[in-house]
């Protein structure tokens, strides 16, 4: 796992935002990373076209812009007052989505972080599909946060899922530190059914399965869990219907994060790829982190 030494957090200063910034400062402490806080405004704002064309609206600009940053500076004193090094960022771009991942790429974030509902600025980022587009193209891992998440104890379960390709590496890796690091329960699933499977029956799947329990166990240990690692469970579940068989099953056990790979090529093939992830960013009931493989072989990066 690449350290993680910088995250992003994206906040349009909704209440599911500010409570992602919390969750932010959280892990931006258990890691040692630095924090950098982010909003992006519209310069096409209703605010900004009523002013007067030329210096009016420059003038109109960087009100906003000085507007947001008094914003970033009140969230971080309410939100971030344990953490030294924070920065806040105030981006003037029509598309938030494009603005936050070339934030990331061009300051090598190793983590963005960004709630799930937004009223503002970052609304249409944070509701539906540009949140699930942010996930598939950002250059690092994205943590998708969900309202009613206990920031003070997340997480306290995390649920990796997997369809044992090299592909779904990265969120074991990443799921292993996080357990280390936060003591916290470990699940791992894979959903046998799909159209198209690695394992050719689900005796080979619960072997691999067993195999992987035995790897995170010891991997979560040297992470920094107690001397027996994580408690490690094992999952097979059954269906065609890949993401609807793991929100329902992260919802039954109480699961308050699920880890995914953002690549994949068969078994969780559309959730890894694509178009079932979207669906388990959208409908799980707690908060997706997807993880991804830099192309130096290094888990954090792009594909």
């Amino acid at each position: 796992m690449t350290a993680i030494d910088h995250i992003v957090a994206a906040t349009d200063f909704s209440g599911t935002s500010l409570r992602a910034v919390e969750l932010a400062g959280r892990l931006a402490e258990r890691f040692g990373a630095r924090l950098s806080l982010l909003h992006v405004f519209d310069p096409e704002s209703p605010t900004v076209q009523r002013a007067p064309v030329g210096a009016g609206r420059i003038d109109a600009l960087r009100h906003l812009e000085r507007a947001v940053e008094d914003s970033l500076a009140e969230s971080r004193r309410e939100k971030l007052e344990a953490l030294e090094e924070v920065h806040i960022e105030a981006l003037a771009h029509i598309s938030p989505m494009a603005a936050l991942c070339d934030y990331s790429s061009a300051h090598q974030a190793n983590l963005v972080i960004t709630g799930t509902h937004g009223r503002t600025g970052l609304a249409h980022f944070l509701i539906g599909s540009v949140a699930e587009t942010v996930a598939r193209h950002a250059p690092c891992r994205v943590l998708v946060v969900r309202p009613g998440v206990e920031v003070g104890t997340f997480p306290q379960h995390l649920m990796i899922a997997t369809d044992f390709s090299e592909a779904s590496e990265p969120a074991i890796e990443d799921a292993a530190i996080l357990a280390g690091l936060f003591d916290c329960a470990l699940s791992v699933v894979h959903v046998y059914g799909g159209p198209s499977s690695l394992v050719k029956s689900r005796r080979d799947a619960r072997q691999k399965l067993a195999d992987l329990e035995q790897r995170l166990s010891a991997s979560s240990c040297a992470a920094g869990a107690d001397d027996k690692g994580a408690a490690v469970r094992t999952e097979l579940l059954s269906g065609t219907n890949a993401a609807s068989a793991i929100c329902g099953h992260g919802a039954s056990q109480g699961v308050d994060l699920i880890v995914v790979a953002t690549h994949g090529r068969s078994g969780l093939s559309h959730l890894l790829l694509g178009s079932v992830a979207q669906q388990v960013i959208r409908h799980a009931s707690c908060p997706v982190w997807t993880a991804r493989r830099h192309p130096n072989g290094k888990n954090g990066g792009e594909d």
